[in-house]
């Protein structure tokens, strides 16, 4: 961020590139999907689509009866395209360019909802009240705030436009710089038009007005605007795909567009409704009553209803849809990254495009990512950056974090640096070839760790050599596995499960062991001694404040959180016998375990007791030194501290 760095051919703008792939994620809340109503409004989509597809069936029988239909236009439209047929304007003479990946097909205009616009030439006159049309189908109903047809100035900071689900999920709206002409219309949710074209229209009166249409129907309510803008000759365009310049963020619409017009006039709802079933693309009911059969009009009927009954449970449905929300990372329109000078924010020097860092050997970049490219752009780009085949840091830095996790220290001991200032492998073949596997198994950890533990290595017993010992103390070159004592958060749970106060619930929201005082501002947290079944849960859900005392967790080397830890320090101190031995939480777990183990207060004999004991905790019978001296010690004090006797030992400790 403030220089180079100091040690690997890293510079502080490659830093700032980095940095701009994830300019677009700010914290917030965001809904979680349940599960089984999102496998279920799935399934209704899918039940739908076949309707849909068996009514269109129906529907073109009648129109092969009817032919092909003249349209009788209400009004001469300034721009008309029906971008099945090709992208001329058969009105206005305007020209189209298609830039990014826009194309045309037989069924329309696509576009992919990334890189995707059609732009036309200037409009030859000023442009005030008009009507925006179009026929459109969308890809999904999931994206948010692209335009389907939008006026524009050139530079794109005038325009009105079709938007879909920019303020309001799932619904359409008249866009408008800065809102300035944009309210709601309170229309109903989008819910078929992934699945069949839809008509839309949006009229613009002199007097401020504005109306949608949806099928020829008016869509929620108009509204009344502070006054329409005029879009002046020779400097504003009709574009197709965004909702305004530049193309970036959440501008871009995701569909297709079969066709589109627009009128220098506002169209009144008799105009709208005709020009809607004088479209070749619908039929009205009318002539389908007239051109099908009644065996056809029951089945359509009876389609038409199913249809109905799905939409109205799939509404049902996503309603409960949000009930949750998660406080997570939410994705926006990426801000520009700027190179700090020094690192100063008072600093911003010149804007910094997304990329990546150098790394040797592999000539991958991430330059091909547009400066507007959205969040979700980015952030792809680069996960495949990082996790391309040809990268040889990525594997190399994943396989031997997971081998540091089976043997206490990776095959480099500095698992989070790779650099000049790390360690140099001490197995570098064995890191190139594990590497390799990872690659071929398509990048499976299962596989990976199924390959570790089902080594010679790794199944190697944990026996010192005097000899070895003298030579390679640390174990650095494998000859043993070594054994090391538990992380603080295993000495935790294994101590909760063995004597049986160990809470399994999984998922949800964590646990707090902490009671808070407030002092001046200040929040003080103090560890709860009282042991509780609901904060007997996995130290994974244990929520543990920055700077907090962590109690036992702090004297086995648990870090603060505050900071990143690749590799935990080993200390052995007093306080750490001390802490296990006579704080309250072993005491609270020792006292309890008769309580948790039923079968433990139906033995008669002492010599029953301590065998039941040793078998919970550690997995193994007494020898009879330790039974004889295990027999001695609860016929005087009972069995509580024979349990806290062996929880401190080295073998419930130890990892071996």
């Amino acid at each position: 961020r403030c220089h180079d760095h100091k040690f690997d051919p890293i510079t502080q703008h490659d830093y700032y590139q980095m940095v701009a792939n994830l300019s677009g994620i700010r914290q917030g809340e965001r809904p979680i999907p349940n599960e089984t109503i999102v496998k279920q409004l799935i399934k209704k989509n899918e039940e739908k689509a076949e309707l849909y597809k068996a009514l269109s069936d129906i529907e073109k029988s009648a129109f092969t009866k009817m032919g092909a239909k003249a349209e009788s236009i209400i009004s001469k439209p300034i721009a008309q395209w029906d971008f099945r047929k090709g992208d001329k304007d058969s009105q206005g003479n305007l020209s189209l360019k298609l830039e990014g990946n826009a194309k045309l097909t037989p069924k329309g205009l696509e576009l992919d909802g990334r890189n995707s616009v059609a732009r036309s030439s200037t409009l030859k006159n000023n442009l005030k009240e008009k009507t925006l049309e179009a026929v459109v189908i969308l890809s999904n109903l999931e994206q948010k705030g692209g335009g389907a047809i939008t006026v524009e100035t050139t530079d794109g900071n005038l325009f009105d436009s079709i938007v879909f689900a920019e303020l309001e999920s799932a619904k359409w709206m008249a866009g408008s710089n800065f809102h300035n002409r944009t309210q709601s219309f309170k229309g109903m949710p989008e819910n078929e038009a992934h699945l069949k074209p839809i008509h839309l229209a949006i009229t613009y009166s002199d007097d401020g007005k504005i109306t949608a249409y949806r099928n020829g129907k008016t869509y929620g309510a108009p509204y009344q605007s502070k006054g329409l803008a005029v879009f002046p000759a020779n400097g504003s365009i009709i574009a197709f795909g965004i909702r305004h310049e530049p193309p970036s963020g959440n501008h871009l619409f995701a569909g297709t567009i079969l066709k589109a017009r627009v009128f220098d006039k506002a169209l009144n709802s008799s105009d709208i409704s005709k020009l809607f079933e004088e479209s070749e693309v619908f039929i009205s009911e009318n002539d389908l009553t007239i051109n099908l059969n009644q065996e056809q009009i029951v089945l359509r009927k009876t389609i038409k209803d199913k249809i109905a009954k799905l939409e109205s449970d799939a509404r049902l449905l996503s309603s409960k849809k949000g009930n949750a929300i998660i406080y997570s990372a939410v994705s926006v329109s990426p801000s520009p990254t700027k190179f700090l000078n020094r690192g100063q924010v008072t600093e911003p020097g010149i804007e910094v495009a997304p990329g990546n860092i150098p790394v040797p050997s592999f000539p991958g970049n991430l330059t091909k990512i547009l400066p507007n490219a959205s969040d979700p752009e980015r952030r792809e780009t680069l996960a495949k950056w990082i996790t391309a085949k040809e990268n040889p840091l990525f594997t190399r830095v994943i396989v031997n974090r997971i081998w540091h996790y089976h043997f206490g220290n990776g095959i480099v001991d500095t698992p989070s640096d790779f650099g000049f200032n790390g360690s140099k492998p001490t197995h570098p073949e064995l890191l190139d070839y594990l590497s390799q596997s990872f690659i071929d198994s398509g990048f499976s950890l299962k596989q990976l760790h199924r390959t570790i533990v089902l080594s010679r290595t790794y199944q190697q017993e944990s026996k010192p050599s005097a000899n070895s010992l003298k030579k390679d103390f640390d174990n650095r070159y494998l000859w043993r596995w070594a054994p090391r004592r538990l992380d603080a958060e295993s000495i935790r749970d294994s101590a909760l499960k063995t004597s049986g106060n160990f809470n399994q619930e999984m998922y949800g929201p964590g646990f707090s062991d902490y009671k808070t005082e407030s002092n001046n501002g200040t929040t003080y947290y103090h560890p709860i001694e009282k042991l509780d079944f609901s904060l007997s849960r996995h130290s994974i859900y244990r929520f543990t404040p920055r700077g907090a005392n962590q109690g036992l967790l702090d004297s086995f080397d648990c870090p603060d959180n505050s900071s990143a830890a690749p590799k935990r320090s080993k200390t052995t101190t007093p306080i750490q016998a001390l802490a296990f031995w006579n704080g309250p939480f072993t005491q609270n777990l020792s006292e309890s375990y008769s309580k948790n183990h039923p079968s433990f207060d139906a033995l008669t004999s002492t010599d029953q007791k301590i065998n039941h004991v040793f078998n919970h905790l550690l997995q193994r019978p007494p020898l009879d030194t330790e039974k004889s001296k295990a027999l001695a010690l609860v016929e005087k004090h009972g069995v509580t501290p024979l349990i806290r006797a062996i929880l401190n030992t080295n073998e419930f400790l130890t990892l071996e």
